[in-house]
């Protein structure tokens, strides 16, 4: 049986816009004996492959441009509602020519195999395509989450070859939302009036802080809280996130300025965002035009 060497010789064509390349090879043949043509067969393929592979370096070291890689939530709403999925897109620029794995991290509230089908971390773009796209399908479960997002962000590719770069473009990060469809329980607000408390005393006309704490098991501090005087309201507080023990801080404020003589009953109302509320106990006050003296009034005896 006759062993084939091959020696070659190669020759690389690059045009103009670096699109389209050859290789030549020319071989030689010795007739020997003694080695199975087979062996000789892997021998050649090893070296084909070899000199492709170097080819495609040298492709892209003589001008090619690495694809820039860009990533789009093209259906930006998820729902556990009917599974309802999201998408996420990632596009290319430049030579289609070959195929780009383009790789991912994935983040936000919401955790993959979780709250989502599992996904991989990858996405093809096969050769002649400029896009591919990914799902994210959500898991209805019975949890009361609220609305959960999916962070998918372009990451360098770890792969080694000659046609496995891209450069990252803008947008490189895009984000899905997750709808929840479980309710639950909602429990109303717990609200307490602080300040001013029940028998103050105020001078006319007063300027008075009023100060409430109020939280929400579902909400945190993510409410409303309005204050009254019986059934007039004074307007909104403004949240001060200050520190100190429960149930004193952090606080809901107002001021009431220029309040005339008079006795007051005073209370808080909270309201979270499903529109539940609760009011506080009130607390009565009062305000006089001079402060009330706390001597004993003398009394004159006249005997006759």
């Amino acid at each position: 049986m006759p062993i084939v060497l091959c020696f070659s010789h190669v020759t690389i064509t690059i045009s103009s816009d670096s699109s389209l390349w050859f290789i030549v090879l020319s071989c030689k043949l010795w007739h020997f004996s003694s080695e199975p043509f087979e062996a000789m067969k892997k021998s050649f393929a090893f070296l084909f492959a070899v000199l492709v592979g170097g080819c495609a370096r040298v492709l892209l070291a003589q001008g090619s441009v690495e694809p820039t890689v860009t990533i789009y939530a093209t259906d930006a709403h998820a729902s556990e509602a009917g599974s309802d999925p999201g998408t996420f897109t990632v596009t290319r620029t430049g030579s289609t020519n070959f195929t780009v794995i383009v790789f991912y991290n994935l983040s936000g509230t919401a955790s993959n195999g979780v709250d989502y089908e599992q996904l991989g971390g990858s996405v093809q773009i096969p050769a002649g395509d400029l896009a591919a796209s990914f799902t994210v399908k959500p898991i209805d479960d019975a949890l009361v989450e609220g609305d959960e997002t999916v962070l998918a962000e372009i990451v360098p590719s770890p792969l080694d070859c000659a046609t496995c770069g891209y450069t990252i473009g803008t947008p490189s990060n895009a984000v899905v939302v997750i709808a929840d469809n479980d309710t639950g329980t909602n429990h109303p607000p717990f609200v307490r009036l602080n300040s001013p408390q029940d028998g103050d005393v105020f001078t006319a006309p007063a300027t008075i802080d009023l100060r409430a704490y109020a939280q929400d098991a579902e909400d945190g501090y993510n409410l409303q809280v309005e204050f009254f005087q019986g059934t007039n309201s004074l307007g909104f507080g403004t949240f001060v996130p200050t520190l100190c023990p429960s149930p004193y801080c952090p606080f809901f404020a107002l001021t009431w300025s220029n309040v005339p003589r008079g006795d007051y009953i005073l209370t808080a109302k909270a309201t979270d965002s499903q529109g539940l509320s609760s009011n506080s106990t009130p607390v009565q006050i009062y305000v006089f035009n001079w402060w009330p003296s706390l001597r004993t009034p003398r009394t004159n005896i006249l005997s006759r």
